[in-house]
């Protein structure tokens, strides 16, 4: 067996570790979200999965009955806050609040976005809509140029006759 080929095995086997612990990360999700989660499996592109990303937080963040901030510890009179329903994390507050800020403090930890720590589900799912989408063309590609190679060999054959 060459370097090679054993370099290439133990990289296949580390993306299928890795896939299978995506997956257990989605699977203790609360089970309405992981329905929606599990949806990353129709993404056939890159662009298509951080789309279904961005659709599947704003989902999200529709289920989620936020609090009143005085329940969160902040000040009566501000915005409604709640703590992610995927992860149960809040935001890093030294004041003492908890949660985030909702809408906008939810969506932007489910997408990452501005610099928002990434919700650990969410990024697990979108790595799999990436995987998936990545694992979708490569197999396409694959297809395609076998047609392309046999669709030769017939015009080759057909010369010979």
């Amino acid at each position: 067996m060459s370097r090679n080929s054993s370099v290439a095995e133990e990289i296949a086997s580390l993306r299928a570790e890795l896939s299978a612990a995506r997956l257990a990360i989605l699977e203790m999700a609360p089970t309405e979200a992981s329905r929606l989660l599990i949806d990353y499996a129709s993404c056939a592109s890159k662009a298509e999965a951080h789309r279904w990303h961005e659709r599947t937080a704003e989902r999200i963040v529709e289920l989620t009955q936020p609090k009143r901030a005085s329940e969160m510890g902040d000040h009566p009179l501000a915005g409604d806050r709640v703590n992610c329903p995927l992860c149960g994390r809040g935001s890093d507050n030294i004041l003492g609040i908890e949660g985030f800020a909702y809408p906008e403090g939810l969506q932007r930890h489910l997408t990452g976005a501005f610099n928002a720590r990434h919700c650990i589900v969410m990024n697990a799912a979108l790595g799999l809509a990436l995987d998936t989408a990545m694992h979708r063309a490569q197999v396409e590609s694959s297809v395609g140029e076998n047609a392309k190679r046999g669709a030769q060999g017939v015009k080759v054959r057909r010369r010979q006759i």
